[in-house]
């Protein structure tokens, strides 16, 4: 099932999420994918990993933490490209899956 989020925070880790979800502790350690438009719509990315953590905001929707997991030496590589990013336009989440 996907759902729309917002990328919030990247890093060669992992990144930061928010969506609307119910119930935060029945996501923490269920792996996801998120497709993410980095350049408007010309580049798409999926990125994948474990949530690790899960919290209301003060706003009412959930905060994720998800933790790159069994990456390539590639991957990291783009990870850490990704982290250079510090500006992340409001429409560059896409919907995510949980797998």
């Amino acid at each position: 099932m996907w759902r729309d989020c917002e990328v919030i925070d990247i890093s060669m880790f992992g990144l930061g999420i928010t969506l609307i979800h119910p119930q935060p502790w029945d996501l923490v350690h269920r792996r996801i994918l998120v497709d993410v438009s980095a350049i408007g719509d010309a580049v798409n990315i999926r990125l994948e990993g474990e949530i690790r953590d899960a919290a209301f905001t003060l706003e009412g929707d959930i905060r994720i933490g998800l933790e790159f997991t069994g990456l390539s030496k590639t991957e990291k590589a783009v990870a850490a490209i990704l982290s250079g990013i510090k500006t992340i336009e409001p429409k560059t989440a896409a919907p995510w899956a949980v797998r």
